[in-house]
């Protein structure tokens, strides 16, 4: 998972010692109950402090069923919530690693169908082994296949991880796009991943995966077709407004309501950590209100106002950082 700039994943670094990055803090054990005609699993994380966006809070559903026709499935859902009241989360991407080894895994091969908008992966013939896929309910940002023992030459969406799968090349697979979805007789890893998201302050997204096998394609296809016909789980948009992306340098935007009485939001975007001083200024210049005095880190920050206390009139917020100081109008009509 990416966000605000910032990688989170529980991949092996696949370094001489097999390392596997950490970034996550479990909150509650996997627990498992009986739902109508299948099964249902729940548990709760979070990043860890340390990767400075750990108000995030992620919770994952399990869901698998008795029934013909998704017996060869199972649907994951990922709730991912914003805790923090003032913090907002931009270019949110959210992905699935795996390593398939099938049958002989240095004999699978990789394809993409786009009219299903699914990545499978197979043992080349001849063989009994299953097709496999994993595939993204909401929009795909990335379904991409990985040679493990790419000999090169190596760009941003191909390169080897047996020796090691970097940071910058696990961010790059989230945005992969699907255009590097083909392997042939090789050994197969793949990440499928949707984005960009953008979580407001205390709201949340809701993401979705179905694992699916079949013994044919067309098997598997209406596996897959089964679970998205389900219903199940709630599927959030992504982000369109350029707005709301992650901001390359610091960007005041005009409060809202304006004119206001008696509340009003200040918005802004800081493109990296800094202390910052936002106060409010009446008419003649003299200091009223201090509204935050605080380090922040990088992303879109939103802070209320609450000006009750005050006469109708123009004030002026100013937001100081540690490069930078900018000013906008409020005007409060009582």
């Amino acid at each position: 998972m990416e966000a605000n700039g910032r990688l989170v994943n529980s991949v092996s670094v696949r370094n001489d010692q097999q390392d596997i990055s950490r970034d996550f803090n479990p909150i509650s054990t996997f627990k498992i109950s009986k739902i109508n005609n299948g099964s249902m699993g729940t548990t709760t994380f979070s990043p860890l402090k340390t990767t400075r966006i750990n108000d995030l809070v992620l919770t994952l559903s399990t869901y698998s069923f008795d029934t013909s026709d998704l017996k060869n499935a199972v649907i994951l859902n990922y709730e991912l919530y914003n805790s923090s009241p003032t913090k907002s989360f931009s270019d949110v991407y959210f992905g699935i690693f795996n390593d398939w080894d099938i049958g002989d895994y240095s004999n699978n091969s990789s394809r993409y169908n786009s009219e299903e908008n699914m990545l499978y992966i197979y043992e080349d013939s001849p063989s009994n082994e299953d097709i496999v896929s994993v595939v993204a309910l909401n929009k795909t940002s990335s379904a991409l296949a990985i040679d493990n023992n790419f000999p090169g030459p190596f760009s941003s969406t191909q390169f080897e991880i047996n020796e090691e799968f970097t940071r910058s090349e696990k961010r790059k697979s989230l945005k992969a796009g699907t255009e590097f979805s083909v392997e042939n007789n090789v050994d197969i890893s793949s990440v499928v991943a949707s984005g960009p998201y953008y979580i407001a302050p205390n709201d949340k997204i809701s993401i979705g995966f179905v694992y699916a096998y079949g013994n044919t394609l067309n098997e598997l296809i209406s596996v897959v077709n089964a679970a998205r016909n389900l219903d199940l789980i709630e599927i959030s948009d992504i982000n369109t407004n350029p707005d709301l992306k992650f901001p390359d340098d610091f960007f005041v935007f005009e409060n809202y309501p304006n004119p206001f009485n008696p509340k009003t939001n200040i918005r802004f975007k800081l493109s990296s950590s800094s202390n910052v001083t936002l106060n409010v200024y009446n008419s003649i210049g003299r200091k009223v209100l201090t509204v935050i005095d605080e380090g922040l880190s990088a992303g879109i920050h939103t802070y209320p106002i609450d000006m009750r206390n005050f006469s109708s009139g123009i004030y002026y917020a100013r937001i100081i950082t540690d490069t930078d100081t900018k000013t906008i109008p409020l005007t409060l009509i009582k």
